[in-house]
């Protein structure tokens, strides 16, 4: 018996290691996925954001092209010919007085051929080389990795009249040479592309300073599974010793068998209770587990038979017997010990939990005494109760019994209708 247990402990021990080996190599690998992902996502949502901005940017100069024009020729009448070179004039100052932060500006492209080509346009407003406006464009113009990004801006305007495209540009005052994500798009009455682009090389400063922040909460989440694991093994190692108590008292398959039960009462007899005291015994040697021993007597029985005879007293037994069975746990073992006396064990029942347990099986006999079929309203059933529990000094599990026993005698003492719990020679409470 010894020997499987420590085989079933040993099991649990090795599926406990083998669990937490598995969840923490799985907290590993999403871990560095959630990472992955959270750095990819964190690009792509700063990317679009860029993107808006340009956008919105671009759409607003447009926009504000339109009002300048109307202000125009409001002011200089709307068939005055000079209307769309002062819109120009006007838009030209605005856009080089416009600042955005990281090296952003806006540029504009007039379109003289849209086949492409040497010559194909003119720069018409550049505020960061304005040394540049009105020299000619080509789409055959290359960045330092080789792209045509004014081919590729023709183009596209061409098919759909706005696009966002990359290429590598150099950044302003420095000879730093960094890829840039521009959206242009076509102003048609002026033959213009007008454009804005912002450079790329923050995006990864952004995720690493968004990744930095992200740390303390990955730290907390941490803390979190750590947590969790230990009240995991914790749980474990409480169903263990469930399963541990299941397993000896459901493979007793004798003491279930009617040789074991109290032909009158239903309950165990006494032999089941002296091995059930026994084994119970040696679990508190084994591992600790201590067990509370009760010693339960109906009070004045003898006055139940000479009064009803033997065949009430018989009924009287059996329902006290029953409702106690009904309201113990099910891992305790009432058994019969001789007479009106019943032995009851409580696995694992703590010191401050007797009080509450004995009072309420006072009151369940109590509330029995009507079904009991005596026929004085005023006459009630109770019990006394004697309770120990075994301790280091014991020998033998009797020696708690003998406690037990010695606490009933003064619960009568006492008045009956009480329990008294005496844990040691001396140590006496009365409830």
């Amino acid at each position: 018996m010894e020997k499987t247990r420590k085989q079933y402990r040993m099991i649990i021990i090795g599926i406990l290691v083998v669990m937490g080996l598995i969840l923490s190599g799985l907290y590993v690998y999403f871990l560095s996925q959630i990472q992955e992902t959270y750095q990819r996502y964190a690009s792509q949502s700063i990317l679009d954001a860029k993107k808006t901005f340009l956008e919105d940017t671009v759409n607003n100069v447009i926009g504000r092209i339109g009002q300048i024009k109307a202000e125009e020729q409001l002011r200089l009448g709307f068939d005055h010919p000079d209307v769309d070179e002062a819109v120009k004039r006007r838009i030209y100052l605005e856009i080089h007085g416009y600042q955005f932060s990281n090296d952003a500006y806006i540029w504009v492209n007039e379109v003289i051929d849209y086949a492409g080509g040497a010559d194909y346009a003119i720069r018409r407003i550049h505020p960061n080389m304005k040394d540049t406006e009105g020299m000619y464009l080509s789409t055959d113009m290359t960045d330092i990795a080789g792209n045509l990004p004014y081919l590729t801006e023709l183009e596209g305007i061409k098919e759909d009249g706005e696009l966002f495209f990359n290429y590598f540009f150099k950044k302003k005052g420095l000879d730093v040479v960094s890829e840039k994500i521009t959206y242009a798009k076509l102003y048609e009455e002026y033959d213009w592309i007008i454009a804005m682009g912002v450079h790329l090389d923050d995006v990864q400063a952004y995720v690493t300073q968004s990744t930095e922040a992200s740390k303390e909460q990955i730290r907390q989440v941490l803390f979190f599974v750590v947590a969790m694991t230990a009240v995991l093994i914790a749980t474990a190692m409480l169903l263990l010793s469930y399963l541990e108590r299941w397993y000896f008292k459901h493979t007793n398959i004798v003491l279930k068998s009617e040789a074991y039960k109290d032909p009158l009462t239903g309950v165990f007899n006494r032999r089941a209770g002296e091995l059930e005291l026994k084994k119970a015994f040696e679990e508190y040697r084994l591992l600790g587990d201590a067990s509370a021993v009760f010693m339960l007597d109906i009070d004045d029985f003898k006055k139940i038979n000479d009064k009803y005879g033997h065949d009430r007293g018989d009924a009287v037994l059996r329902t006290i017997a029953d409702d106690l069975n009904k309201h113990i746990r099910n891992t305790d073992i009432l058994s019969r010990w001789g007479g009106e006396e019943f032995l009851l064990i409580c696995h694992g029942l703590k010191q401050e939990d007797i009080a509450p347990f004995t009072d309420k099986l006072l009151r369940v006999v109590r509330d029995a005494s009507p079904g009991c079929g005596l026929h004085a309203a005023n006459e009630m059933i109770t019990i006394s109760i004697g309770v120990s529990a075994f301790i280091a000094e014991d020998g033998i599990a009797q020696d708690a019994v003998k406690r037990a026993d010695k606490a009933l005698y003064q619960a009568k003492a006492l008045g009956k209708n009480r329990a008294v719990l005496l844990l040691s020679g001396e140590d006496t409470q009365a409830g």
